[in-house]
């Protein structure tokens, strides 16, 4: 019964060690989400917004920068929400979006950020 316990508690101490290591890779990766998603970006890619762009668009600095300039001459004011408005904006993105790519996943991004 003892020697039960005792490989209890050690595996409840594993689990513990475990847990911390895993809360502790969550902060990380919050830390480097905050501080514009980690890792280096073209010169051009400097918004946080072109930067998950850039993130979701295979790493294509060209396609990324035309999504961003399709978005900006589109997004007409208080986009969000607003069915038509998001459609509008989602046909101008449509256009310029290679056919493996859904406008869809590029508008959820571009309402995440507040520099649209």
């Amino acid at each position: 019964m003892s020697a039960l316990l005792s490989d209890l508690v050690q595996k409840r101490r594993d689990d513990a060690i475990a847990y911390a290591e895993y809360l502790e890779q969550i902060a990380d990766l919050v830390r480097s989400v905050k501080t514009g998603h980690g890792g280096s970006y073209p010169e051009q890619i400097n918004t946080p917004g072109k930067k998950a762009l850039y993130d979701n668009l295979d790493k294509d600095e060209d396609l990324t920068l035309k999504v961003d300039r399709a978005v900006r001459d589109n997004a007409e004011l208080n986009f969000r929400g607003n069915k038509m408005k998001e459609r509008k904006l989602s046909r101008a993105v449509q256009e310029g979006l290679p056919p493996p790519y859904s406008p869809d996943t590029i508008i959820d991004i571009i309402r995440a950020h507040d520099e649209y």
